[in-house]
């Protein structure tokens, strides 16, 4: 069966309430998994101080999540979120972005199940890793990104090649690339949820869905998978 991640990213604007909603949505819509990304307070992004959560917040979520029987997962995004997640929490998964390669060899090390995105990594540095982590997720890192840069023909030869869990992370706007992604036989699908698409700096807003999309979204790749007979 396909693993549908449901990335909220920093779309919680640092509000626990408006992160529950989200995280209900991925629940209401049956993803297998909701996911946010993390970092010390006062983590500066690309174009505006990141909102934050505390350490209270997240374990609140993650045990909202494993109580509706949905898989909770952080991507760290600095040193500090990290070792958040390896010592202060019992999540058995790491999600590493194509921008944070450099924390992989600790996440590695920390003996939990690594899945890492590809960005701008070549397959040779890909396929460097294949044996250490649990999944792969082909992506490229525009927001949003054109349907004409994917070039999925990188996505087929990562299928082809290499033996892990291999997926595509969703940057395009709408659902067309990740469904045929499914048909592909990609086995872990990610893509970004949005309250509003409009929120200023947050520029992964553009290739999210809103909630009320989730649900067909997700029915969706269950059809194809019935298509495929996985």
């Amino acid at each position: 069966m396909v693993y549908i991640i449901a990335e909220a990213g920093v779309d919680h604007e640092g509000s626990y309430d408006r992160a529950l909603v989200l995280l209900n949505s991925a629940i209401k819509a049956k993803a297998s998994c909701f996911k946010i990304q993390y970092y010390a307070e006062g983590f500066q992004g690309e174009h505006r101080e990141l909102p934050w959560l505390s350490k209270t917040d997240i374990h609140d979520l993650k045990g909202v999540a494993e109580s509706k029987g949905i898989d909770f997962l952080i991507t760290p995004h600095d040193q500090w979120a990290l070792d958040f997640i390896i010592n202060e929490t019992d999540l058995h998964q790491i999600k590493i972005g194509s921008g944070d390669w450099d924390l992989l060899p600790a996440a590695i090390d920390s003996g939990k199940e690594v899945i890492v995105s590809t960005g701008g990594h070549d397959l040779d540095e890909v396929m460097s890793i294949e044996d250490q982590v649990g999944g792969i997720l082909y992506c490229v890192s525009e927001y949003p990104c054109p349907s004409s840069h994917l070039d999925f023909y990188q996505l087929e030869k990562m299928i082809h090649d290499i033996r892990n869990d291999i997926g595509f992370s969703d940057h395009t706007q709408g659902t067309a690339c990740a469904l045929a992604a499914v048909g592909m036989r990609a086995e872990i699908i990610e893509k970004h949820m949005t309250l509003e698409r409009d929120i200023r700096g947050h520029l992964d807003t553009a290739c999210s869905l809103l909630p009320h999309e989730w649900p067909k979204f997700v029915e969706d790749i269950r059809q194809i998978e019935r298509a495929l007979a996985y």
